[in-house]
This record gives structure tokens, C-alpha cells and sequence, in this order.
């Protein structure tokens, strides 16, 4: 059935969503043109919606998390990155706890992804760029 003018709502959301996905997608390209493939949307319209559910509205000061978790709780913003910034990942024997030469690098730079969606919120996903995978 052909029924979308029935879900207003939901309509204006989608397209709200895509817009801004729209945007900051276009962005990253623009920082990372050899590295960004389109396969990555996704992880930017997760990103967005992310921001636009603890974002406070303008009417009542809320987030719509805080409307449909029904507490007083404001999330905090301080851990949301921009889709598509830079982000450095420590190098794998630090992480495993073993001593490197004190000149040696010691992380990577990588892509920020957003938050993991299967993880606790302090997991970020982060895409490799010598290795292109997340």
C-alpha cells in the first residue's frame, strides 16, 4: 500500500535524517576524498540521529531521549565527535601492554565512525586508513 501520507511524522523525520547525513557526509568527503567510499553512510546517518535524540529541543529544553526514557537526565554532549574527524588509534603493542622504543610512533590516525552500536557507549568506531577496515 501507498500510504505515506498517513506517517507525516515519520516522513519528516527521514528527511530531516537524510538531509543532515546529506551534509556531513558531503564534509568528509571533502576532508578525506581518497579515504571516504559510499559505503559509509550508514555510519554517518547513525552519527546524526545520535546527536538529534540527546540534543535538547528549543521548545522545552528536552531531548527526545529524556522524553522516552521519562527521566530528568540531560545526556551529555561532551562525548559526541563530528562524524569524520580524526581520531587516533594507540599502537597495538601499547594496547597490549608491552614497551615500544620512546621515539617510535606510538598511534595511527584514523576516521571517527560514531559511537558502537553493539558496545557500550564509551566504544567508538574508528576506520583504519592504511588498512580501510573499522
Amino acid at each position: 500500500m501507498n500510504i505515506h501520507h498517513l506517517n507525516g511524522k515519520v516522513e519528516k523525520r527521514i528527511r530531516y535524517l537524510q538531509e543532515k547525513t546529506r551534509v556531513i557526509f558531503l564534509h568528509t568527503i571533502n576532508q578525506w576524498p581518497n579515504t571516504v567510499a559510499l559505503h559509509l553512510w550508514p555510519y554517518a546517518l547513525q552519527v546524526e540521529n545520535k546527536i538529534r535524540n540527546i540534543t535538547p529541543r528549543t521548545q522545552d529544553g528536552l531531548s527526545p531521549w529524556t522524553l522516552f526514557a521519562r527521566t530528568k537526565e540531560i545526556p551529555s554532549l561532551d562525548r559526541i565527535h563530528p562524524f569524520g574527524c580524526p581520531a587516533y588509534l594507540l599502537d597495538n603493542k601499547l594496547q597490549q601492554k608491552k614497551k615500544i622504543n620512546k621515539w617510535a610512533l606510538r598511534g595511527r590516525v584514523g576516521m571517527y565512525l560514531g559511537p558502537s552500536p553493539s558496545h557500550s557507549s564509551t566504544v567508538h568506531l574508528i576506520l583504519s586508513i592504511k588498512m580501510r577496515n573499522v
